[in-house]
């Protein structure tokens, strides 16, 4: 049986170089289909919010208190949109590649805007005409359909999980929908009861599963490529996904693909090598999103 694969890399902005991306993939740029998550309109939070990383769960907070002690000129550039159409070598280079079908642009978010209460998709933050509205953009931009949205920190709450369907799109994510309150997650298991039977088939069975639903909303998950683990270790999770369910979804960041130091060195090097293990393997095929969640309906339906 042919197994599938796709490879889906996050936070594909105007700020990003092609050569970022060419460099980073190295020899598998224009080899191996990858899916851009693609910001439409970039904020300053999406890189500022790297200062605080340190903080752990305290990063929104201590970004919000930093926005509160900039200057006037800080603040002006900081939330100043950057539309990625604007970086116009970027796009005609991602265009080429979207034509040979090595490339495809999933929706990340808006602007990708952090504040103290978190990532961006919440609806009390961002509306449905909010999330249309990049979506067209990024088509008109690229002249290509947009199917997949990829939320900004895999997070999601159940308005916006409905706004994203509603305008056509299904979701990639590590994480099924979010619920800021307890309440509202018992409230969404008692009215979705086959839910509590989907999580529980999960967790007794220690399954890998392809989608997971949260009040109603289907989400394809993936996993992410962590440096710290052993190639050994990741291969075995991916295999165990292969062999279980023919597919999974892998995420990376092009950002940790770059080799300014010792550390993102060695995470591009794992990274190559962990995709040079799986082009080894026996009947593999690596596809964009939306081949993938198309073979998984499709397969399905046989």
């Amino acid at each position: 049986m042919e197994k599938i694969i796709c490879l889906r890399d996050d936070d594909t902005n105007y700020y990003t170089t092609l050569e970022e991306l060419e460099s980073g993939y190295g020899e598998f740029w224009g080899n191996l289909p990858i899916t851009l998550a693609t910001i439409p309109f970039v904020h300053g939070s999406e890189k500022k919010i790297l200062d605080f990383e340190r903080d752990g769960k305290n990063k929104y907070q201590s970004l919000r208190k930093w926005e509160k002690n900039a200057g006037v000129k800080e603040l002006a550039e900081y939330h100043m949109l950057h539309p990625i159409g604007n970086n116009i070598k970027l796009v005609n280079g991602l265009k080429q590649m979207i034509l040979l079908n090595k490339i495809e642009i999933a929706q990340h978010g808006v602007s990708h805007r952090y504040n103290e209460a978190g990532a961006e998709m919440y609806s009390d933050n961002i509306g449905l005409r909010t999330i249309r509205d990049g979506k067209e953009y990024l088509e008109k931009v690229f002249d290509s359909k947009i199917k997949v949205f990829i939320p900004p920190s895999n997070t999601f709450d159940t308005k916006c999980g409905r706004y994203i369907n509603y305008i056509g799109e299904e979701i990639i994510s590590g994480a099924p929908t979010a619920f800021r309150h307890k309440r509202e997650k018992i409230a969404s298991l008692i009215q979705h009861p086959l839910e509590i039977k989907e999580r529980l088939k999960i967790h007794l069975k220690n399954q890998f599963p392809v989608t997971i639903h949260g009040n109603g909303i289907k989400t394809y998950l993936g996993f992410t490529f962590n440096s710290w683990e052993s190639i050994d270790y990741i291969m075995s999770q991916a295999e165990a996904r292969l062999k279980k369910n023919g597919c999974f979804i892998v995420t990376t960041h092009y950002r940790l693909l770059g080799v300014m130091d010792d550390i993102q060195h060695s995470y591009r090097n794992k990274y190559h090598s962990f995709l040079k293990e799986l082009t080894r393997l026996d009947n593999v095929r690596f596809v964009t999103a939306s081949e993938y969640i198309e073979n998984e309906k499709n397969r399905r339906i046989i």
